[in-house]
């Protein structure tokens, strides 16, 4: 296969190749997250400070392999941050993914790529390809995401679940005993402007608006998933779940349905009604839904968490992985990640703690 290779460094550049890039993309990465509106959406909220160097190798004049990037100071990385659930490298077959890493090395520059999801084989024939050509790499160990398959009826999956959702079901039957229940669900909004404004403002209210962490709380990350509803609801992909209880909006998904997976954004509930569990009700009943509709899964994304255990029933290990090419400087960047830094880690850790417990002993005395 002859292949040219190409860095794309500037967004109008990216724009004109949308089409071969989603032609790609569908292909290539079954999430949502390698899309030209996702990517594009990510450099226009966070890529201040950086240079877009995307690298795309061309094959007859269809895009066959890619890898998203951008560069800051000496290094190229990942167009991916917190906001980024999982990161792929984009490539038709095994033949691309190894043009791929070729062209990569050719570049003379570390790599740095968080969310890297390390257990699919397309992921780690990169990463060897990579080794293969006298890169040298690292992974380490980001999060755990989890997920809910859906198999089976939700019956049998409620009952593998009985004894744990005992208090969650007992909240749900006072909920709707006691109040007026309204539920709109894997829904496609009526009035998107109002209805997304309404959840990130629940959103806000809550221990994330109080931890600045809440959409709302930065300007780039407003921008960034007003971007990404705006872009995927034009494509018929957008979907917002809620939960009402007396007209009040008290529980809040912000969703993408993409080849029959939930991809669970963003969620959020009213913490005034804790008692009630509205986000733990609400995650029920999203999850029956996905079953009704017979969609594959539920995906939380993000890091492992134990609410999320109440529902999940597998989960996605993600790693950051770092690639160096060959020669001096680079072999010493590696072996002071590779060695040093972990060494450095644990004396600081052990200091920290000794001078911790000095402490403890004074205020005992």
């Amino acid at each position: 296969m002859l292949t040219s290779t190409e860095w794309i460094t500037d967004l109008g550049r990216f724009d004109e190749v949308a089409p071969a890039w989603e032609r790609l993309a569908a292909t290539a990465d079954p999430t949502p997250f390698a899309r030209h509106a996702w990517l594009s959406a990510w450099w226009s909220a966070f890529g201040a400070g950086g240079a877009l160097s995307i690298c795309a190798l061309w094959s007859g004049g269809e895009l066959v392999a890619a890898l998203p990037l951008h560069r800051r100071g000496a290094w190229l990385r990942a167009t991916a941050n917190d906001h980024t659930p999982a990161y792929r490298p984009l490539a038709r077959d095994s033949q691309a993914r190894e043009r791929l890493a070729g062209a990569l090395l050719a570049e003379r520059a570390p790599i740095e790529a968080r969310a890297v999801p390390v257990d699919e084989p397309e992921v780690r024939e990169l990463l060897g390809a990579v080794e293969e050509r006298g890169g040298r790499t690292i992974l380490e160990p980001e999060q755990l995401s989890p997920l809910t398959e859906v198999a089976g009826s939700f019956q049998e999956y409620c009952t593998e679940r009985k004894r744990a959702w005992r208090e969650l079901e007992r909240r749900g039957r006072k909920t709707a005993r006691e109040h007026e229940v309204e539920q709109a669900l894997i829904a496609q909004p009526r009035v998107l402007e109002r209805e997304l404004e309404e959840g990130l403002a629940l959103e806000a209210t809550g221990w994330k608006g109080r931890a600045g962490t809440a959409i709302l709380a930065s300007p780039d990350t407003a921008t960034f998933y007003r971007k990404i509803a705006h872009a995927f609801h034009a494509a018929g992909e957008l979907r917002l779940s809620s939960l009402r209880v007396d007209d009040r909006l008290v529980g809040f998904d912000l969703a993408l349905l993409h080849r029959d997976r939930y991809f669970l954004l963003k969620t959020a509930y009213d913490e005034n009604l804790r008692s009630l569990a509205p986000g733990l009700v609400l995650r029920r009943a999203v999850i029956e839904r996905c079953f009704e509709l017979e969609l594959e899964a539920h995906e939380f994304l993000g890091p492992d968490m134990e609410w999320k255990r109440l529902f999940s029933t597998g989960h996605r290990r993600h790693a950051v992985w770092r690639a160096y090419p060959s020669g001096a400087l680079h072999g010493v960047r590696y072996g002071y990640r590779r060695r040093a830094r972990p060494r450095l880690k644990a004396a600081y850790l052990e200091l920290e703690d000794a001078i911790g417990s000095r402490r403890r002993s004074r205020a005992a005395g």
